[in-house]
Formats: C-alpha cells, sequence, structure tokens
C-alpha cells in the first residue's frame, strides 16, 4: 500500500480487496483508494504486466473521508461519511481506475455511520450514538 493510514474502510469485490479513506499519517482525512490483488489471482497482460499480488492506486473518493463506512452492493461499492455518499464502479480493463458517482443518502447526513450490505440487496444504514454514561445505543434506519 503506497498511503500510510488509519480508520479506512475496507471491503472485498471480485476477489480483490479494496482500502478506501481514512486517516493519514498527519490527521487528514483522505480521498485515496487502493485495491490489493491476491497473489493466486495474478494475470498477465498481452504486454507481459503481472497485475497479481500487488496494490495498485485507483480513482480517489470525490470526498475525503475520515472513517467511512463501505459496503458491496450488486457489484458495486458504496461509501458514506463525513456527510456524503458516492458508489464506486469498478473498471473492466485490469489497469483502469474505476470511478465515482455521488449519490444521496436517504436519511440526513451523519457521522459514524455503519452500511450493512443484505442478502436481499437492500442496505440498512445505522448509526451509533454515545450516551452520557459511556454505553452506545445502535438505531436502525429503514
Amino acid at each position: 500500500m503506497s498511503t500510510a493510514r488509519s480508520l479506512a474502510a475496507a471491503v472485498r469485490l471480485a476477489g480483490r480487496f479494496f482500502v478506501i479513506g481514512g486517516t493519514g499519517k498527519f490527521g487528514e482525512s483522505l480521498s485515496t483508494v487502493e485495491r490489493f490483488t491476491p497473489i493466486a489471482d495474478v494475470e498477465v497482460g498481452a504486454d507481459g504486466v503481472t497485475t497479481g499480488g500487488n496494490w495498485q492506486t485507483m480513482a480517489s473518493l470525490l470526498t475525503a473521508r475520515r472513517k467511512p463506512a463501505a459496503a458491496v452492493l450488486r457489484g458495486v461499492i458504496l461509501v458514506a461519511g463525513e456527510n456524503s455518499a458516492e458508489a464506486f464502479c469498478a473498471p473492466v480493463n485490469p489497469n483502469g481506475l474505476g470511478q465515482w458517482t455521488a449519490v444521496r443518502l436517504a436519511q440526513a447526513p451523519r457521522a459514524d455511520i455503519f452500511l450493512l450490505s443484505l442478502d436481499s440487496g437492500f442496505l440498512e444504514f445505522c448509526e451509533s450514538l454515545r450516551i452520557p454514561s459511556g454505553g452506545v445505543v445502535v438505531i436502525y434506519l429503514n
């Protein structure tokens, strides 16, 4: 991975792993996205370049996100956080960067969001709220 980060989101899509956004080493929100192709999926292109077992920088998020939430739904990566959401369409070409598109949130913008991909194809958004006693309440929004 070329960008040091913490508090990033990670998802698996089509046998590859995507690490999305997060916090940089100086505390800044990151827009960078990197994809890891496991060694078991080594592909050698017509030009002889191997695309397996390595990290590749993908198209950057439209909005830098610290502690984003991510889920895969119908072959698309959905990312939310920092008061907005966007969707990533993976490239068809192994050397392509993919493309991010802004999407509207169903509910009001919020921080500390989680995305869940369900077998039915729907997503549930949930938000954790801190209460004075130090506990956590989880609210599910359909």
